[in-house]
């Protein structure tokens, strides 16, 4: 089982910089710049298991985490389970990623709602 950062570890990596943002529905994808591109999932999943990523076509990729059905879109089971716990609701952050030009709104919804900030 995979270690989780904690939520202000999370928020702090999404501030960081060290993550571009990405908007097209993937968890992790290479741009037309070619660019690597994060959704705020996908850096939940980097940070858990920054090897678990593998190779799904020439510009996506999927992780171990990801659920088996979506693997490049969405997380699996275990971590939806670990972030509701939180109070947090991944198909919300996901709409609100791919909605959005950054990680900032995003942010300021995990800071609101997080049970454990």
């Amino acid at each position: 089982m995979p270690e989780y950062p904690t939520t202000a570890e999370w928020v702090a990596a999404l501030k960081s910089g060290k993550y571009k943002h990405g908007s097209l529905g993937y968890l992790r994808h290479i741009d037309d710049d070619e660019q690597e591109r994060f959704c705020c999932l996908g850096v939940f999943l980097d940070m858990c298991d920054p090897d678990g990523w593998y190779a799904y076509n020439e510009r996506c990729q999927g992780h171990r985490l990801a659920d088996p059905l979506s693997e490049m879109t969405m997380p699996g089971e275990k971590v939806y389970a670990e972030l509701r716990a939180r109070g947090l609701d991944t198909d919300v952050l996901a709409v609100l990623n791919d909605r959005s030009g950054s990680f900032k709104t995003v942010i300021k919804k995990i800071e609101r709602e997080a049970n454990d900030l």
